[in-house]
């Protein structure tokens, strides 16, 4: 989940550049699940509900791409299993979830679509099937992916 509050601390030395300036003929590794939970935002109530959907892959894939057209060379890096220790962290965000689909629905059925959306976000879960969806897009795409032992972070 990332160090919490580092952004704002580091606000004020930090420069905004086009990507393309910034790491033009570098190599990056993304953090592919951050790009992942991004794009499942865009088609949260499908997921959810269970509605087939692949709008996150083409989320993503529009992001890898511009990678790419502005000279960066991506490797993705993906999460693989479970820490056996962020087990109970892992317990209270399905609780979250799942009380974040039950409100999504409330909020629905009042006509509280704003609140819906919300709440439909807040309970979407990035599973692995995702992930092997937008790594295969990726690999037709010729990137280099990379699924790590647990995190990714430690990958990187």
């Amino acid at each position: 989940m990332g160090i919490q509050s580092l952004l704002p601390s580091l606000k004020s030395i930090v420069r905004t550049l086009h990507v393309g300036d910034a790491y033009n003929g570098k190599k990056v590794c993304v953090d592919s699940y951050c790009w992942l939970h991004r794009g499942a935002y865009s088609c949260s109530v499908e997921l959810v509900e269970g509605i087939p959907t692949d709008k996150f892959v083409t989320s993503f894939m529009k992001r890898a791409l511009l990678l790419k057209q502005s000279g960066v060379t991506a490797v993705f890096i993906f999460d693989g299993g479970a820490m056996p220790g962020k087990a109970g962290e892992e317990e209270q965000r399905q609780r979250s979830r799942s009380s974040a689909r039950e409100r999504a629905r409330a909020h629905k059925r009042a006509g509280n679509m704003t609140a819906a959306n919300e709440c439909y976000q807040r309970a979407v879960d990035v599973t692995p099937e995702m992930a092997l969806a937008v790594i295969e897009q990726l690999k037709l795409a010729g990137f280099e992916c990379i699924v790590a032992p647990y995190e990714a972070d430690a990958q990187m």
